[in-house]
This record gives structure tokens, sequence and C-alpha cells, in this order.
């Protein structure tokens, strides 16, 4: 089956690499065949289908000259399975299949999650409209309730506008932010754009409308050590991290292993 061919499919770009099965299986190998090993196991990942069988097409893909097609024809026999004029890995079909189910179980419970909360949202708007259907006529002191109440979105874009939502607490996850990760650069202008973003990630998930969730989100990127700075010499921050994609590839482990 060629996946990529599936609608909206999204390919692999990270594999976990497990050194001591890898040592256990292949620790007999010669360096060049190892290069090999390696070079096909990324091959295959990336393009998430077999490799080819002819050893002149793999040997060019690889840059390597045609004295070693032996090397290559060896790593084949010891670690593929040839079909239908393809080389199969079993091991790396398993996690490919795995990736994939993972990303559709995500989906769909980010589907019913919005499901669920565009119900609540429909169910308060229609207890709103019921109440004010039978309110009695305002009192003297109606107007002057009003005033003492929050200001409305418009003027407070930190107020979430959405019946039955909880307010996003932006200045209590910026503190989080600061305290746990003290090394990243601090916020000192909070401007529409942050604000929208950070809304935007809470809002996405009723997992992540709590303190608790962005206090581990927060201890889960100190561990790091490419999003810390601690090898290399960028750092992120927290519009970099509140940024829809650098958020997903930040929960999916993507920095975990540099």
């Amino acid at each position: 089956m060629v996946r990529s061919a599936q609608k909206g499919y999204r390919l692999m770009h990270y594999y976990q690499f497990n050194i001591g099965d890898y040592r256990r299986d292949a620790g007999y190998l010669t360096p060049m065949q190892h290069y090999i090993y390696r070079s096909l196991i990324d091959w295959y990942f990336l393009d998430e289908k077999p490799i080819p069988s002819d050893i002149e097409t793999v040997t060019r893909k690889l840059s390597l000259s045609n004295d070693r097609s032996t090397d290559v024809q060896q790593v084949f026999n010891d670690f593929f399975t040839l079909d239908s004029g393809r080389y199969i890995h079993a091991r790396i079909e398993a996690d490919i299949d795995a990736y994939h189910r993972q990303i559709s179980d995500a989906s769909k419970a980010g589907k019913a999650s919005a499901a669920a909360r565009k119900a609540n949202k429909q169910a308060a708007l229609e207890r709103a409209l019921n109440d004010r259907a039978t309110d009695a006529q305002p009192t003297r002191n109606y107007k002057q309730e009003t005033i003492n109440q929050e200001p409305s979105t418009e003027s407070n874009p930190l107020v979430a506008s959405d019946a039955g939502r909880p307010d996003c607490p932006h200045q209590e996850i910026i503190r989080l932010y600061h305290e746990k990760l003290p090394e990243l650069a601090g916020v000192k202008v909070w401007n529409k754009k942050r604000m929208t973003l950070l809304q935007s990630r809470w809002r996405e998930d009723e997992s992540r409308q709590s303190l608790e969730f962005w206090g581990k989100f927060f201890n889960y990127v100190s561990k790091s050590n490419w999003l810390m700075g601690r090898t290399n010499e960028w750092q992120c921050n927290l519009e970099w991290l509140l940024n829809s994609s650098n958020f997903v590839k930040v929960l999916e482990g993507n920095y975990e292993l540099i």
C-alpha cells in the first residue's frame, strides 16, 4: 500500500531508535554495513514504503560505489524480506502503522472533543435565551450592576467569551512559564498576537484547560536540550511554543532526543 496516497496523510519525520535492540541485532556488522543499514532505515521511514530491490539503484541512492553492492545485498539478506520486487522490514512497517493509528486516534478524539464543546456552547446559549425570555423587568439598580461586571471581550481580550468554557488564565500561565523555564527569554510584552496564540491552544482541547497541564508541559520542554539551547545557540520562547505547528511537534516528542 502506498500510504502517502491517502487523503490528509502525514508522513513520519521522527522515529524512536532503540540502541540496545540495534546493538543486539546488528552489532556484528562492519562500519560500512552499519552505514548502509542505518541509511536504509532512514530511507524507509521517510518514504514510508519498502526499498526497491535493484541494487544499482540503492547504491546510487546511498552515494556508494558499485563495489559496495555485496555489502548492500548482505544487509538486505540479514534484515529485510524480498516481496514483489521490494525489500520489506517488518519492524519498520509495524512502527509506521502504529504512528498513523496514533494520529488517527488523536484526530478522532479531537473531533469528538470539538463536537462536545460545540454542543455545550449551544446548550449554554439556549439556557441563556430561555432565562432572558422569562426574566422580570429590570430593577432600578440594573445599570449599576452592569457597570460593576467584568468588561466585555472587546475591551478585555483576557476574558473568554464562550459560555460554559473556563477562562484562559493568561497571567497564571505566563507565571508558570517563568517559573518552570527561567533559562528562556522572559515575557515582557503580552500583545494581541500572543494572547490569541495562547487562547487558541487553550481552547483546542479540554485537557489543556487547566494550570496543571501547562505546568507539566513546561516541565516537559525543560528536558529538551535542543529547545533549551544546551546543545545549540538557539532557544525557544513562549511565542514559539504557542505556535500551532511547534506546539504539536513538542507534544509528539519531536525534540526529546535532541
